[in-house]
């Protein structure tokens, strides 16, 4: 339980500078809309430089079989996790958003510094198999489910700035070739940035929140049940009958990274799309979610690394 007592100290210190996103807003330093520059930084700036430092290591045919693996389990994952909310959909009656919140977590921003602290840096690459699959599919499922009519938008998955840093980055990994060491040395300064920033926006967000109402709506707490318990304990019990990750070590340290994208709270990229595509309510909803689901993944995180370290 050692790895889960780690996991803990490092999601308490992340909410702490949670905490400080919110006083920022709080005191008047700075406004709940600048959240959406740190947003920006991370998506064109930060998690790319996160993918080309994360691959860069000797190609090895184990890492490759780790990552095919992955690829496999993260896309049934998802398969299984989008028919069960479908079928809550109608079950509960939720909110297209609440059914959006149920499906996807941030295994990016919020994963690569507890990854980071955990494994190793070097064991980010594993994290690239759910950052892909989940690029695909906020610019499809999620896109779709808020406008049925809307055509895909391939346009918008090839050239999201993840998505290129991943193919450059796998050109660079097969062909076992290294950045300049000032360039490697600027994506490791940035790629330590990502869960600060990650965490000071949500805090800022968390300063517009209507406290009372959201601690008191019980569909809040209903779908922060959903996305921090049950789907990712579904996931963990899955993963043990099949015995995947007990094959070798690398594939239980591989397999454990894909856990801990899982077993994350709401993702922020929900809360952006609510904003884009749904409406105020749904934004509004989104965000409660997303802030209350990363504080108490506190507990909800290392309890569940704690059941995949004994099962898996």
């Amino acid at each position: 339980m050692e790895l889960s007592w780690i996991l803990f100290q490092k999601i308490l210190s992340m909410v702490l500078m949670l905490a400080i996103g919110y006083v920022l807003v709080k005191t008047k330093k700075m406004s709940t809309d600048q959240s959406a520059a740190l947003s920006a930084i991370m998506l064109w700036v930060v998690t790319p430089c996160i993918m080309l430092t994360s691959l860069q290591q000797t190609f090895e045919m184990e890492k490759l079989k780790a990552l095919l693996y992955l690829f496999g389990a993260v896309i049934l994952i998802h398969i299984l996790f989008i028919a069960l909310a479908s079928f809550l959909k109608k079950a509960l009656k939720l909110d297209t958003v609440e059914q959006i919140c149920l499906v996807y977590s941030n295994g990016g921003n919020l994963i690569v510094p507890l990854v980071t602290a955990l494994l190793g840096k070097e064991f980010i690459l594993f994290g690239i198999p759910f950052l892909v699959v989940q690029t695909t599919l906020f610019w499809t499922h999620v896109i779709r489910l808020y406008d049925p009519n809307t055509p895909v938008n391939l346009k918008k998955i090839l050239l999201n700035p993840n998505i290129l840093a991943i193919a450059a980055g796998l050109i660079l990994f097969f062909l076992n070739i290294r950045l300049p060491k000032p360039a490697l040395d600027l994506c490791d300064a940035m790629t330590g940035m990502a869960g600060p920033l990650s965490m000071l926006m949500i805090g800022m967000l968390s300063a517009g929140l209507d406290w009372k109402k959201t601690l008191t709506d019980r569909r809040v707490w209903l779908v922060c049940f959903g996305r921090l318990m049950a789907f990712p304990l579904l996931f963990l019990l899955l993963l043990a009958a099949s015995r995947i990750s007990a094959q070798s070590v690398l594939l239980h340290q591989a397999f454990l990274v894909t856990s801990l994208a899982i077993c994350a709270p709401v993702a922020a990229t929900v809360v952006q799309m609510a904003d884009s595509f749904g409406s105020l309510k749904q934004a509004e909803l989104a965000s409660a979610v997303n802030v209350l689901s990363t504080i108490l993944c506190v507990v909800t995180m290392p309890l569940l690394i704690g059941v995949y370290q004994l099962l898996c």
